[in-house]
């Protein structure tokens, strides 16, 4: 059988080659083949592709920048939230601790209302009587009329412009109607009385210092007055003032901030800056930072930065706001409190123009009151007082010349306040906050003499440098007065201490 299938199979019959044979043969697998030619590109197809590789790169730096941007402030939030949680477990703890005294004053008090007193002997019931009473017995209402709290214009009487009182049905005499008390026993506002602070009892009984309550209500000139003002008023000339003249005033302001900070501190002494009360601590940490506090205070340079600051803050809170002018006229204070609540930042400059100009009249009646100056220098020394606790571990206490410079400082800061509060002018002021980034629009850098004074504000904005003190606000300013004046300019950069991107405020 194999041998028949070998018989069928056709057979393939090889050549066979010498080895000699094999040298004249070209087999295309064994042929090398030649170099292909190198094309030279132009320059103008490689400026094209260098100009889309800068373009990439920039793109890429620009996401790079975003990146890091959003990684620093995730980072301040995050120390924020630290810092806030560990504020809410101290107040627990506080709290936990006033529990635990109140509690135990609680039992103490149950103790001694449970434990056996004195007999109280019980009286002998009576009996029960009923009366009647008439008008001939309780002719008059001893309840007085009720007045309200918020005494304004609309509640006063209607002016009488020189005419007699005529009589009506309301003060005509008529058969058995009752009538009132003479005026000299009982007076009309005997029940607004009560309600009246000593200042405006006085105000009350004291003739006014312009001959109508219309002149109240503006500025008085200067030329228009006597040579000598009288006693108790403050004068003052009446001008139209705008950003330009706001800024020269706060910059001569804060200018006398600095001298002050710079000639008057202290030199370091852990013995004193560590034995601080816990109210000027807490005021030195809001100026600062809490973790940040010791450090400011032990180097030189941060501790003149932070006692301008201290300085500068209180100015801003207490003496650069209509709150200075609180306390003489509670009716004003109320009035002015309701306009300055109504104002928000989306209300047009029409309803604004509204608002500032009833301010601006309720500033200029109370100031030209009698005895507001005497208010007002009081309000100054209490300033003064206020202040100078806050301060005094950081300056020279017994230096010859602090307080007169001091008090012309107060003096200075009081003064223009009321130039701002008089017109119907709108300020905002704010400080930068520990961890900022920096804006070379509303900042400017401090220079200490460190890495940051060698760079211009676009490198260090560009750089992601953040805020380590804010020294001085960034005021904005608008004059409701002038017509179109929805933005609001800046008018004073505020002075900041700089830290590099990625350190914290030690």
């Amino acid at each position: 059988m194999a041998d028949q299938i070998d018989n069928t199979s056709p057979r393939i019959r090889f050549p066979i080659l010498e080895p000699e044979q094999f040298r004249g043969l070209q087999l295309p697998f064994l042929q090398k083949s030649a170099p292909a030619a190198i094309q030279a590109e132009t320059f103008h197809s490689l400026q094209h592709r260098l100009d889309e590789m800068l373009t990439a790169l920039d793109a890429r730096e620009s996401d790079l920048y975003h990146v890091k941007v959003e990684l620093a402030e995730a980072r301040v939030s995050f120390q924020r939230d630290r810092e806030a949680m560990h504020d809410m477990e101290r107040r627990i703890i506080e709290l936990e601790d006033i529990i635990e005294k109140q509690r135990m004053t609680i039992n103490l008090q149950s103790r001694t209302i449970s434990g056996p007193g004195p007999a109280i002997p019980r009286t002998k019931p009576r009996a029960m009587s009923c009366g009647f009473s008439t008008q001939e017995h309780h002719p008059f209402n001893q309840e007085g009329p009720r007045v309200s709290h918020f005494q304004h214009v609309f509640s006063q009487p209607p002016p009488k412009f020189g005419l007699a009182s005529m009589q009506t049905q309301a003060n005509a005499p008529a058969f058995g109607r009752i009538q009132a008390p003479p005026t000299s026993i009982a007076p009309a506002n005997a029940g607004i009385a009560a309600f009246m602070s000593p200042i405006d009892r006085l105000n009350a009984f004291l003739p006014p210092l312009v001959p109508s309550p219309a002149v109240e209500e503006k500025l008085v000139a200067m030329s228009s007055l006597p040579a000598v003002a009288p006693e108790g008023s403050m004068v003052m000339e009446a001008a139209s003032l705008n950003g330009k003249d706001f800024t020269a005033k706060l910059k001569a302001l804060f200018k006398k901030t600095e001298t002050f900070g710079q000639t008057y501190v202290s030199t370091p002494d852990a013995t004193v800056d560590d034995v601080i009360d816990s109210d000027i601590q807490g005021f030195l940490q809001a100026c600062s930072h809490p973790s940040a506090l010791p450090t400011f205070q032990r180097d030189p340079k941060s501790r003149t930065l932070l006692l301008i600051k201290a300085i500068n803050l209180y100015l801003v809170i207490k003496v650069l706001h209509v709150c200075v002018l609180f306390g003489f006229d509670t009716t004003a204070d109320s009035e002015i409190e309701q306009m300055l609540d109504l104002v928000f930042p989306a209300t047009s400059a029409n309803v604004r123009v509204i608002f500032y100009e009833a301010i601006r009249l309720q500033v200029n009646r109370i100031r030209n009151k009698p005895l507001f100056c005497n208010f007002y220098n009081k309000r100054k020394s209490e300033n003064a007082k206020s202040l100078f606790g806050y301060i005094q571990h950081l300056v020279q206490r017994n230096h010859p010349t602090i307080w007169g410079d001091f008090v012309e400082l107060i003096e200075e800061a009081h003064s223009l306040a009321i130039i701002m509060f008089s017109g119907p002018y709108e300020f905002h002021m704010r400080f930068a906050e520990v961890g900022d980034l920096f804006d070379m629009k509303t900042m400017c850098s401090r220079k200490t003499g460190g890495i940051c004074d060698t760079m211009d504000p676009r490198t260090l904005m560009k750089s992601c440098y953040r805020v380590k003190l804010g020294i001085a606000p960034t005021i904005v300013f608008r004059d409701n007065a002038a017509p179109g004046t929805d933005a609001m300019p800046t008018i004073f950069v505020g002075d900041v201490l700089l830290m590099p991107p990625g350190s914290e405020a030690q």
